[in-house]
């Protein structure tokens, strides 16, 4: 199943707590490909109208991805995960 989006929206958090978002016209799994193999690399490179921007990759913690990609399916994947906050913790005592 394609997705519909051919625009996709890449957040990264950093180790320093910082975080920066970056809109690439790709789907979210081309994304994710991509991704994979920026693992390969120390580097990963964003290039802007105005400026590219270099990411090290080993200060990376997590990296989101809007839309989501529910086709990737395998090892190390979680189908139908929810975030849980403190609110739905409350809730649920």
């Amino acid at each position: 199943m394609q997705s519909q989006y051919s625009e996709t929206q890449i957040t990264f958090h950093y180790e320093n707590g910082g975080e920066e978002s970056f809109s690439v016209p790709l789907t979210a799994q081309e994304v994710h490909q991509q991704l994979q193999l920026a693992t390969e690399s120390p580097l990963l490179t964003f290039h802007l109208y105005d400026r590219s921007v270099t990411i090290r990759f080993d200060r990376v913690l997590k990296v989101e991805i809007f839309p989501a990609f529910p086709e990737v399916q395998g090892d190390g994947v979680f189908s139908e995960a929810q975030v849980v906050t403190a609110m739905r913790r409350a809730t649920r005592r």
